[in-house]
Formats: structure tokens, C-alpha cells, sequence
């Protein structure tokens, strides 16, 4: 049935994939960093990075707009692999800064399906950047890769790498 909620719906997400590349090259989407605080000592003790869009027209846009959609048609691995290059730069430049780090969460969506693929072209990106490996967490989401060897796979490869990998 028709209505003027779902037209407006369907024009949000057309307006929103036909920018999707543009923002990605133009820099719209940036990463903030949620600390992780210990229990024990309330010291900041890691960080999670989550994207988030700011676009010129509509202002910040809330992941909820457009994360699901990018998991629905695919784009969601382009600005994974984005999220993971701006953090090796973020580690990068607060090691060379002297500056103490702290282990980084990186969210891996449901869409990486091919484990080769996804570690080369992770450590590809990893490999840019002088960042021990053990300032870098994934999460996955473990009920994507349910019936499948893809989870164990990527864990094994990423464990031997000396990357942490924790479930979400």
C-alpha cells in the first residue's frame, strides 16, 4: 500500500546512494572513537571506530540512515576498508608523536564473505602503515557467518598476523 512515508523512504535512499561514492571521496565520512573504559581503574583502557557521515546538504546523518542500506547493497565493504585506513593513520601518527596508544576496535561488516580477500586486502591496507598489530581489534558479528568456516578462517589468519579479534 502507498503511502507518503514510504516515498519518502525509497527518495532518501536514492538520494543517499547516488552521494555514497562522492562522500567516500570527498572525505564526508569520518571516524570518531568511543572510548573503552576499564572497570577496574575507569582508565581508558581501548576505543571502538565508528563512522559517521557528514554531509554538506543533510548535516550529520545518523548510521541508522545509511549503514543499513550500504549492508543491502554492498557498499558497506568499501567504507569498512575506509574506517580501517583512517585508524592505521590515526595509530600511525600518535606513535610517531610519542604518544601512548591504546588497542583499536574495527568493525567488520557481515558483507566480507571471501576470507582471502578480505585479508589481503586488509593487511594490504595494514601493511602501509608502520602500527604494531596488536593496537588493532575486529569485531564480528558472529551470527553473519553462522553455518560457515568464514569467521574461523578470518580469526585463524588474523590471530597468526598478531591481531585480536573479538565477537560483536
Amino acid at each position: 500500500v502507498y503511502n507518503s512515508h514510504l516515498l519518502e523512504k525509497i527518495n532518501e535512499e536514492h538520494y543517499i546512494e547516488g552521494r555514497m561514492q562522492q562522500a567516500l571521496e570527498n572525505g564526508e565520512f569520518f571516524v570518531m572513537y568511543q572510548p573503552k573504559i576499564s572497570l577496574k581503574d575507569e582508565k581508558i583502557c581501548g576505543a571502538e571506530a565508528l563512522v559517521r557521515w557528514n554531509n554538506p546538504e543533510e548535516g550529520f546523518m545518523t548510521p541508522d540512515k545509511f549503514i543499513p542500506l550500504f549492508e543491502r547493497n554492498g557498499f558497506i565493504k568499501k567504507l569498512d576498508f575506509y574506517v580501517y585506513e583512517q585508524v592505521f593513520k590515526l595509530l600511525q601518527r600518535q606513535l610517531a608523536a610519542g604518544k601512548d596508544l591504546v588497542p583499536i576496535s574495527v568493525n567488520m561488516s557481515r558483507n566480507h564473505n571471501k576470507p582471502e580477500k578480505f585479508i589481503h586486502d586488509f593487511l594490504e591496507i595494514f601493511n602501509k602503515y608502520n602500527v604494531p598489530a596488536k593496537y588493532v581489534q575486529l569485531e564480528i558479528i558472529e551470527r553473519s557467518f553462522m553455518g560457515s568456516n568464514t569467521l574461523s578462517e578470518i580469526t585463524q589468519r588474523l590471530h597468526k598476523e598478531g591481531f585480536t579479534v573479538a565477537m560483536d
